[in-house]
């Protein structure tokens, strides 16, 4: 299958907002019940408080639950139609709603593909589905894959299944595939150790209770966060099999929105950057070199005859070996600081502007 692009053009990822924040996906999955205009509600609302991405579930009558299983009937109850979602995808492109979904079959793969979604969902049991894993890839779009259920030689291999058929563009979600998860079966160091084996954006899928966990994996770097969503958990009573037990609120999405926000700003960039107070620290803050006490010109300084006090004056503490043994250029009253003159050359020791030694 190839990607028909003749709806939504593509554009750049909503998986990277601006800032360097974590993009916050809420998902809506069938939470709706098989309502197309709660679908809608739900999408509307979780887009107005702060989601990046709003994500649904598809899936076909016959496309992914065998018809044994106890609650087959009540899942595919919930379902919207092809036509109901290609309403909804057409409705978010018009009002800017960047939507997506996971699809569990070709015909909703075909819709991912025809609308040119911004991401395809990969479902944490499908990681071992090498077959879909292979269709998703085809269809160019950016891949978003839960991790769930699997271990690091299960999620290398769905990765190099991804990459091989034509998958460039790869985030993977842990995932703890309990509902709820216990925060204490959460893992979360699991987060940076995939980005470090696997060298691709890493988050959590969430299925915890609250935003405590969320809020752990946003301070360790987590790149997504994907909650489930409801505009009121007590849909749970009219719509029993879905999430609303374990999504969070529209409240709670604006929470985790500003949280992911104040936590990119504390956590900074790629490489330490001095904030301005500290380079003036640098000077005022750190020890100088000074005369402990009289010192004749001509004496050669040694260790005894120094101190190292703030603030810097003439040279840093850092200074220190590169003029001991070195002649006193001119008398020194106490606590004088010890002048620069007596450095070796400026290829040994360089002090820099802000009282600092290169």
């Amino acid at each position: 299958m190839t990607a028909t692009p003749d709806c939504m053009s593509d554009t750049p990822s909503p998986l990277a907002p601006a800032g360097g924040r974590a993009a916050i996906i809420a998902e809506v999955g069938l939470n709706h019940g098989g309502d197309a205009d709660l679908a809608w509600e739900m999408i509307e609302s979780a887009w107005e408080h702060g989601a990046d991405l709003v994500k649904l579930q598809s899936f076909a009558p016959g496309g992914l639950l065998h018809p044994s299983l106890p609650y087959a009937a009540s899942m595919e109850g919930m379902m919207l139609s092809l036509r109901q979602h290609e309403a909804l995808f057409e409705r978010a492109r018009r009002q800017g709603i960047t939507l997506i979904t996971t699809p569990f079959d070709a015909p909703t793969l075909d819709l991912c593909a025809r609308f040119r979604i911004a991401a395809v969902k990969v479902a944490s049991m499908d990681l071992d589905n090498t077959a879909h894993l292979r269709a998703v890839a085809r269809t160019g779009l950016p891949v978003i894959l839960s991790c769930g259920m699997g271990d690091h030689a299960d999620i290398g291999k769905a990765l190099a299944t991804l990459r091989e058929s034509g998958a460039t563009d790869v985030t993977l979600l842990h995932c703890i595939s309990d509902y709820p998860a216990r925060l204490e079966d959460m893992q979360l160091a699991e987060i940076p150790r995939l980005a470090a084996r696997f060298g691709v954006p890493v988050g959590l899928s969430d299925h915890s209770l609250g935003l405590e966990a969320s809020r752990m994996a946003l301070a360790l770097g987590a790149r997504v966060i994907e909650r489930h969503f409801t505009t009121d958990p007590a849909l749970m009573e009219r719509i029993p099999d879905a999430d609303h037990d374990i999504s969070i609120t529209p409240a709670q999405l604006r929470e985790l929105r500003l949280a992911a926000e104040r936590t990119a700003l504390a956590l900074g960039g790629a490489e330490r950057v001095l904030a301005p107070q500290e380079s003036a620290g640098r000077t005022t803050s750190r020890r100088g070199l000074y005369a402990r006490t009289r010192l004749a010109a001509g004496h050669i300084l040694r260790a005894e005859d120094v101190t190292a006090l703030r603030p810097v004056a003439a040279l840093p503490a850092s200074a220190l070996d590169a003029v001991l043994g070195r002649p006193c250029p001119c008398d020194l009253d106490p606590l004088a600081p010890i002048p620069a003159s007596m450095l070796p050359s400026h290829e040994e020791v360089i002090t820099d502007d802000k009282g600092g030694a290169a």
